[in-house]
């Protein structure tokens, strides 16, 4: 047990309070360290130290790998980047403004287990406002129909497991069929590109 009541991180050594504690088997996980860790692993109270120790391995290992991804062609899509290095077989997904920092997780092409897309439909009630300010809908009511596209992408490797849904294109007129049309395309040639990698 740490200072004031608090308990000492099994891994960095450091005394922390029982608000930045997760308590482990046979030891403790600091918030710093926890926070470490990849987005994909989630700590449970009967894992042990070693189980814990040895994914915080993995993630210094896969910030050394990243120094040498050499990125040789992007995937860009509404709000992330799928960056791939197709001489080494690899690929990483980040938000694009942020690229390699947080340290993202590393995935060998071979580990591409399934790429999809989701399509979601919103509908809403098209209303206004009338000489009164008061706002109305006709009766019966008049729908706007908007799309969404997605990818799904669930990829791993030695370590983890990522499930990734990202934004691919949004508030599509549900009346343009041609723009419709046009979006899933490109979307389904993405997917039969990813889907060529992992061979």
């Amino acid at each position: 047990m740490g200072l004031f009541g608090g308990y000492k991180c099994s891994f960095c050594g450091a005394d922390r309070g029982f608000l930045g504690n997760t308590s482990l088997k046979d030891g403790n996980l600091c918030g710093d360290c926890e926070g470490k860790l990849s987005p994909f692993f989630k700590v449970k109270e009967q894992m042990t130290v070693s189980e814990v120790g040895a994914q915080l391995k993995y993630r210094e290992e896969n910030q050394k790998n990243l120094e040498s991804f050499a990125e040789d062609e992007q995937i860009t899509l509404a709000e992330d980047t799928i960056y791939l290095d197709k001489k080494a077989g690899r690929l990483f997904i980040s938000k694009t403004a942020k690229g390699k920092a947080g340290n993202p997780d590393l995935f060998p092409f071979s580990g591409i287990q399934q790429v999809s897309c989701r399509v979601d439909r919103n509908r809403e009630t098209l209303q206004w406002k009338n000489a009164a300010g008061e706002i109305i809908s006709c009766e019966p009511p008049i729908y706007k129909t908007t799309y969404a596209l997605s990818l799904c992408l669930t990829v791993a490797n030695d370590h983890v497991t990522g499930q990734y849904t990202l934004k691919f294109a949004s508030d599509l007129d549900g009346m343009d069929a041609f723009q419709l049309i046009t979006r899933k395309e490109e979307l389904d040639e993405i997917i039969a590109g990813l889907k060529a990698l992992r061979g």
